[in-house]
């Protein structure tokens, strides 16, 4: 097999994209794995940010079983919850890896630092808010869908031609010829569940900047 380190080396000098695929086509079997991992098996906690105090000052890390934990209780799975598509995740997991190609010390064996620095990775959109959402969200008290006005005013051609995903093209397009729908009428009309739908409206809300 290919030394992996030797080709980021070489990659290091020549800045080629023909020396970039080789070396993403020898770690993309563990991004994939890694990435069906994350999206459909790995269970994360709803306390991920927020431990309590008795937490954030014990040792032993055994808080299913410490009767002193006060933590937020349960867990959630990305497929399962329906909070993103694989995609998504692979994605993040993809740029995380060009990241650590870029800066990575070539006296060092890449794939023992790249399994050791992925072994606790978690995609970047599960922030704290992210998380928090999670459980204050309810159907009586939905996020605001995308105001039209803002839509036209960041130029609707400039962010349909920034939106990859036809699901996206189409949350825009339904919401310029009908901004009165609510939230559960458009996850309806595009067979969405809301919780998807959230997540799409975000990742189009973080284009626009007003």
């Amino acid at each position: 097999m290919t030394n992996i380190t030797q080709l980021i080396i070489e990659y290091k000098k020549e800045k080629t994209d023909k020396k970039l695929h080789s070396i993403l086509s020898l770690v993309n079997p563990i991004i994939e794995k890694k990435s069906k991992y994350t999206y459909f098996q790995k269970y994360f906690p709803i306390s991920l940010y927020n431990k309590c105090q008795s937490c954030r000052n014990c040792e032993e890390h055994k808080c299913n079983i410490c009767h002193k934990c006060t933590c937020q209780k349960g867990t959630f799975n990305l497929h399962r919850n329906n909070l993103c598509e694989y995609e998504d995740v692979k994605q993040d997991l993809l740029m995380e890896v060009l990241k650590l190609i870029e800066k990575f010390d070539i006296s060092r064996d890449f794939n023992k630092y790249l399994i050791a620095t992925l072994w606790n990775w978690k995609p970047s959109f599960l922030t704290k808010d992210f998380i928090k959402s999670l459980v204050s969200e309810s159907i009586d008290n939905q996020p605001e869908l995308l105001d039209k006005k803002k839509i036209c005013d960041f130029n609707v051609q400039q962010l349909i031609e920034k939106l990859d995903k036809k699901i996206d093209r189409d949350i825009v397009y339904n919401l310029l010829k009908n901004n009165e729908l609510s939230q559960k009428e458009l996850a309806v009309r595009l067979g969405l569940t809301e919780r998807k739908l959230r997540y799409r409206i975000k990742k189009i809300k973080d284009l626009i900047v007003i």
